[in-house]
């Protein structure tokens, strides 16, 4: 089974499918037995349609000349030929040959038990990789909740309010008794009240006239003109056969809506919704410039997004050859939808609006807003019980179903050409938008094809540091473990006075934002609320890694990639484990084939072996050439000895948890307690390093523990990462010295590549006439030069945007960060006895002294920034359909 298939409720409905099949096999086997005399060899067609129901064609019930007169012109199907739509919830995996042929000659590594020294077994055999292929399958594989029948939609909601009673209403006599807390409410109200007719709809109990059109301008202000304006539409989305198809008798456009559809409209709604709440929250904590989802419950911009998913919620994608059965394996990438892109978005953006004005759900509130040009856009906001209740049903849901969060699990087998094999590569593309014409290049081909092939697992040993760490995290968020997962009471503050400060200020513009609509009675209260709400949210997502990676152990897996238009770039397409993406999964993912050497035979392995240790524990490594690297490892050795004890004996005592660890997901394993010295040591490597730091000096004690001469198998890596690659490819066009010398690319000795750019770009801050006649930050500037990293962190992001086009004069947002993050560097600032605008005049400084040493120390780099980018304007202003 599946990990994404391994949802509680997912696994009893594929256990009753298997029971139900054989029930139905049996029954048509004991009436082909008694039949096979008598009829010859002609089957009993009408006792076996009544054992096992089939979809029949239906004849009108209702008289041609008064059907619908919006379908008079409709040219489709001849009645006789219409079927009702069949609706399966689960597909029955079956690959074809020749994927299975291609997978079992595939080289997938078997890897040996658990624990902490990684064992491997060979490769798995024909049949277990194509045991691999189907389990991926099911992995993808979709289930369609829509789809349910009355019983197992009244099963599914029960299911989950039962758990949603359990975790989130204990001790609320109202949550039940109100009905609106309940899924199963909610889907049985769907199913019953979704109905569209010639004369008007009943969307959720709203009841819509159709008589009359609205203008347009009407039909956006007007809450309920886009559902009259668009009515024609909306209805053929939902009952053209070649659409969806959910009338109770296809060949009778006036026939009853399926009930199916009102659940799958209900179920999509509350899916998009939390999934928007909950993106939103994720970005809670990123610059206003960063955000994408703050638009993200506009009516157009949900609209679309809630009719794609009725409509997977009731359909595989569709066929090539629409007389073919869907088995699970799909053959493009992206999901091939029957509804049109302007039928999807007719269709979600009225159940959306009819959602909102239901009397049966007080949880979005409707209304329009005009923007600085005075354009009407409709938009909705949840209310303070719907924010809460639409999140808990979405999570409950999808765990239910075993959809995890993740629409593209990592695979079991290699990737075809990058794409996953199943239901997966539905909201996977082949490579991102671009200026047509666009392709994928060979070289990209051939290396998606040789990344794809590489094998990968989660090291159980990183498992256990990584819940350990957390779980000290969580018991004292003030440790270096807290600091770096964001649990500290210092960054609670930081939050709670960041947000503060924004609701204050949208306040004093909007005279509608008060307290009472954030659901408190004071911004106060709001603030620290949202702040506590995000820290949470950062321990819940570094916390389902861990998760997913404990799931993942003992297997191999494999990426699938996207290329990034015609640059030849890659990035991983899956939303599980990607290391690209999420630091704690770049720390537990691993090379499923450990690197082995004898100990002490000096050979190429073990010397590897030491490279990577040094690269991961030496201070300012990544600016040292390899001999000095090296030499400072030998030297502090006795210490690294020291503190990788430490680490392995922490892992050593809860080896024996890894047995359970699937069922148990180490949720109570001891918190990581270590040193005094060793705490500080990785504090001082800085919140991405010290994830390396830590596997290398566990790897370092696993070393020191094995006999000369035995063979020592490790995956331990080390992080090289990219030192301002942009600028320095962008200078070597140019022809800028100074940026090639400092990117490595030009130097007369090997101590010139010991300062980077970021240090050239730096010294305009510090020695420049100009700056030092205005000496309010020149302390502050100086104190940074002494703290390891911190000029990395502030010109980091304005270095690499600035490359790509970003104006050297609009680095506002980073000046703010960066002051927010680090506001003890200011306390001997003042600009201005307020404190408000004391803080707003050295935000401004620091973007003045931002824009001057970022147009100095790039040069050359800028003007093929600004010349890309003119260029690229021309492209794609041709690229327009005037």
């Amino acid at each position: 089974m599946g990990k994404r298939s391994s949802g509680a409720f997912t696994q009893m409905l594929r256990r009753q499918g298997m029971a139900d099949a054989q029930v139905a096999q049996q029954r048509v086997a004991e009436i082909a037995d008694q039949q096979s005399q008598a009829a010859g060899l002609s089957l009993p067609t009408e006792q076996l349609r009544e054992a096992v129901p089939q979809a029949m064609p239906v004849q009108p019930s209702t008289p041609v000349g008064e059907l619908d007169p919006r379908f008079a012109d409709y040219q489709g199907s001849s009645p006789e030929n219409l079927q009702r739509a069949d609706l399966t919830p689960l597909t029955e995996m079956q690959p074809s040959e020749e994927a299975m042929g291609e997978v079992q000659r595939q080289s997938i590594p078997k890897l040996g038990p658990v624990g902490i020294e990684p064992e491997t077994r060979g490769m798995l055999s024909p049949e277990e990789s194509g045991a691999a292929l189907v389990e991926q399958l099911e992995d993808e594989g979709v289930v369609r909740p829509g789809t349910f029948n009355e019983e197992t939609a009244a099963q599914f909601g029960r299911f989950v309010d039962e758990r949603l009673i359990r975790d989130y209403a204990e001790g609320d006599s109202k949550a039940e008794d109100s009905g609106r807390l309940l899924l199963s409410n909610a889907l049985e109200a769907g199913a019953k009240s979704f109905q569209v007719s010639a004369g008007n709809m009943n969307l959720f109990g709203q009841q819509i006239e159709l008589d009359t059109a609205p203008k347009l301008e009407d039909s956006i202000t007007d809450p309920h003109g886009f559902l009259k304006r668009y009515a024609g539409t909306f209805s053929y989305a939902i009952k053209g056969e070649d659409k969806l198809n959910m009338l109770e008798e296809p060949a009778n456009p006036n026939s009853e809506i399926r009930p199916e559809m009102g659940r799958a409209a209900i179920l999509a709604t509350i899916l998009e919704v939390g999934n928007r709440l909950d993106a939103q929250a994720k970005e809670t904590d990123k610059e206003e410039s960063q955000r994408r989802f703050d638009g993200a419950l506009d009516r157009i911009n949900i609209g679309k997004a809630i009719g794609q998913r009725i409509e997977r919620l009731l359909y595989p994608t569709e066929m090539d050859n629409p007389a073919d059965v869907f088995k699970g394996e799909t053959s493009q990438f992206g999901y091939k939808y029957r509804l049109t892109p302007e039928e999807q978005s007719v269709l979600g953006q009225s159940i959306i609006q009819g959602f909102a004005h239901s009397p049966a759900f007080d949880w979005l509130i409707p209304y329009t807003i005009k923007d600085i040009d005075g354009k009407t856009k409709s938009t909705f906001r949840t209310t303070r019980e719907g924010e809460i209740k639409l999140n808990q049903i979405r999570r409950q849901a999808r765990l239910a179903l075993g959809f995890k969060d993740h629409d593209r699990p990592v695979s079991l087998v290699q990737t075809s050409q990058g794409r996953l094999r199943g239901e997966g590569a539905y909201t996977q593309k082949e490579l991102t938008a671009a200026v047509a014409p666009n392709k994928v290049t060979d070289n990209a081909k051939a290396a998606i094809k040789a990344l794809g092939s590489v094998a990968h697992t989660t090291s159980p040993h990183k498992v256990l540091l990584a819940r350990g760490m957390f779980n000290r995290a969580i018991a004292d968020g003030n440790s270096v473990f807290g600091k770096f997962a964001k649990q500290s009471s210092t960054y609670t503050d930081k939050k709670y006075k960041e947000i503060l400060r924004n609701y204050e200020a949208q306040a004093k513009q909007d005279r509608n934002f008060t307290p009472e609509s954030t659901g408190y009675q004071t911004f106060e209260e709001a603030a620290m609320a949202e702040a506590v709400r995000i820290t949470e949210d950062h321990m819940r997502i570094r916390n389902q890694t861990v998760e997913d990676a404990i799931a993942r152990m003992g297997a191999s897996f494999f990426y699938g990639y996207t290329a990034i238009n015609n640059s030849e770039r890659l990035m991983i397409t899956q939303t599980e484990l990607n290391y690209q993406a999420d630091k704690v999964a770049r720390f537990v993912v691993d090379g499923a084939l450990p690197v082995s050497f004898k100990k002490g035979g000096n050979s190429k392995g073990e010397k590897g072996f030491f490279q990577i240790l040094a690269r991961s524990l030496v201070e300012g490594a990544d600016r040292m050439p390899l001999n000095k690297q090296l030499d400072e490892l030998l030297n502090e050795l006795p210490k690294f000895k020291r503190y990788g004890a430490e680490v392995l004996a922490y892992t050593r005592q809860n080896e024996g948890r890894l047995k359970t660890a699937k069922e148990t997901n180490l949720a109570d394993l001891p918190p990581l307690q270590l040193s005094e010295g060793l705490e500080g040591f990785l504090e001082g490597m800085g919140k991405d390093e010290f994830y390396f730091a830590l596997d290398a000096l566990h790897e370092l004690a696993r070393y020191e523990q094995a006999e000369n001469g035995a063979t020592f198998k490790t995956r331990v890596k080390a992080e090289i990462d990219g030192n301002s690659n942009g600028a320095t490819i962008q200078a070597m066009q140019m022809g800028v010295d100074n940026i090639l010398q400092k990117g490595g690319v030009l130097y007369a000795e090997a101590t010139e590549i010991e300062s980077d750019i970021r240090d050239d770009v730096f010294s305009y801050l510090t020695t420049e006439e100009e700056l030092v006649k205005e000496p309010e930050l020149a302390s502050v500037f100086n104190t940074m030069l002494g703290i390891p990293g911190k000029v990395k962190e502030f010109l980091k992001i304005p270095i690499m945007t600035s490359i790509y086009g970003k104006e050297p004069a609009f680095h506002r947002d980073t000046a703010k960060k960066f002051y927010d993050d680090n506001s003890q560097l200011f306390e001997d600032v003042f600009l201005d006895p307020d404190e408000n605008k004391n803080r707003e005049l050295i935000i401004e400084k620091l973007r003045e002294r931002l824009e001057f040493a970022l147009t100095n120390g790039l040069g050359g780099a800028l003007e093929h920034a600004i010349m890309a980018k003119r260029i690229g304007r021309i492209f794609n202003i041709h690229d327009q359909h005037l």
